[in-house]
């Protein structure tokens, strides 16, 4: 073959590639785009006070959501996404929800509080209609306890992300990718001094598992390269005598297909080998509670600590916490417990639904004080300083057996168990705007 003919077929090929590549782009723009335009609730606040004078820094920080939500996209796919949103939950969504929210919760809310259902079906009509909020959150966040001009006043689950985007609208690439990169993360803080956890292997998509990295009589955590939630995440049980176990950490985890536990050395190296081809994987140890935390929860790895910082004045401040209790079976949802930001005290959530009786832990660590609380802030609020462009941080600290260790930090972060006490979490983000 001539070297002209070589030459047109290795451009075809890169073309092909190329083609191929921008197919795919595309392709996931549209899928994202279909998701965007069949979710069930509404993507942010749409309240008539919009419409009035002097309205709250509350109701000015939602409608700002509003406006400037998906700010890659032009204006007109905005008011596309918005019309066929919003039409489907006032047609049909609202309704659907409003009925299962009251039957759901209605009879407890009667019985502990004297509030007839009559009296909460126009209360989640005036949440779903005059204000496109999903009608549970006014059990959540016992809306019923406050006047309704202060209904804004918290911050919902479903204007995620859209509210951590437009309230940090100059955040970088690299920023994200600080929070996004659970390796670069950790090797990021550890460089600073940090208390980060050991990196022990990584795994590239396809690359063979090492079976003396896995089987090394001790326990493991395999994490995604990039996710958040726990999505995506399983321990490595060691047991001596009787051998490993790989665990997701989430009943309803079946990200490549596997069952919810795996016992034998083979079985355990196949599944590991799938979950790598999928993506990049990283494999760390397992930490363990503090001694003061065993003593009040069983379980054989560390619960999370929640915090939040937010950049006031230029500063990273500590503005919220919780401590997240796994809730069985699978330990997908979590019972949290406030913490007092300036004593490290917890306390119980404030909610119609109390812990599930078979729990007694929040009941024995109500009134205690956290260990190493004021060491916990200082750190999160250092690790702030590597992403200040973004407005928001939430973060997975652990209080493990040597003492503070940070786990990752979360630019998308849930907001519903930061406001179960109260609503004055909304207040760090009045100076954005």
């Amino acid at each position: 073959m001539s070297g002209k003919s070589e030459w047109i077929d290795f451009t075809a090929g890169r073309n092909w590639l190329a083609v191929r590549k921008t197919l795919r782009v595309y392709r996931q723009r549209w899928n994202a785009m279909l998701n965007i335009i069949r979710r069930p609730v509404p993507h942010a606040v749409l309240s008539w006070r919009y419409l009035l004078p002097r309205q709250s820094p509350a109701v000015k920080l939602h409608r700002q959501v509003l406006l400037r939500a998906w700010p890659r996209f032009p204006r007109i796919v905005w008011f596309l996404i918005a019309l066929c949103n919003y039409s489907l939950w006032y047609a049909f969504f609202s309704w659907r929800y409003m009925y299962r929210a009251c039957r759901r919760h209605g009879a407890t809310l009667r019985k502990k509080r004297g509030i007839v259902q009559r009296t909460q079906l126009v209360h989640l009509f005036e949440l779903a209609w005059m204000h496109g909020i999903p009608p549970h959150f006014y059990y959540l966040y016992r809306l019923y306890d406050y006047p309704k001009d202060n209904w804004l006043d918290f911050i919902f689950t479903h204007e995620l992300p859209q509210w951590h985007l437009v309230m940090s609208p100059k955040a970088a690439r690299h920023s994200h990718a600080f929070l996004r990169d659970k390796q670069y993360f950790s090797q990021t803080l550890g460089e600073a001094g940090l208390p980060v956890i050991e990196t022990l292997a990584r795994y590239r998509n396809g690359q063979r598992v090492d079976e003396s990295v896995l089987f090394q009589e001790k326990s493991l955590f395999l994490k995604p390269r990039q996710g958040s939630r726990q999505s995506g995440c399983y321990v490595l049980f060691y047991y001596p005598g009787e051998g490993y176990a790989l665990v997701s950490t989430r009943v309803d985890d079946d990200d490549a297909g596997i069952p919810r536990a795996i016992h034998g050395k083979a079985a355990i190296v196949r599944a590991v080998t799938n979950l790598a081809s999928h993506c990049q994987y990283i494999i760390q140890p397992l930490v363990r509670n503090h001694a003061w935390l065993s003593s009040y929860v069983e379980l054989d790895y560390a619960i999370s600590i929640r915090l939040v910082t937010a950049m006031i004045g230029h500063v990273a401040t500590t503005v919220s916490a919780t401590l997240e209790i796994p809730l069985p079976p699978g330990f997908r949802y979590v019972h949290p417990m406030p913490i007092d930001i300036d004593s490290g005290h917890l306390s119980l959530p404030l909610t119609i639904s109390p812990a599930p009786e078979t729990l007694d832990s929040p009941a024995k660590l109500a009134g205690q004080t956290l260990p190493a609380w004021m060491e916990m802030r200082r750190v999160a609020e250092q690790a702030h300083g590597f992403c200040p462009d973004i407005r928001s941080v939430g973060w997975d600290l652990a209080l493990g057996e040597r003492g503070v260790i940070v786990i990752e930090g979360n630019f998308n972060w849930v907001v519903s168990e930061h406001q179960l006490v109260d609503n004055g979490l909304i207040q760090c983000f009045y100076e954005t705007f």
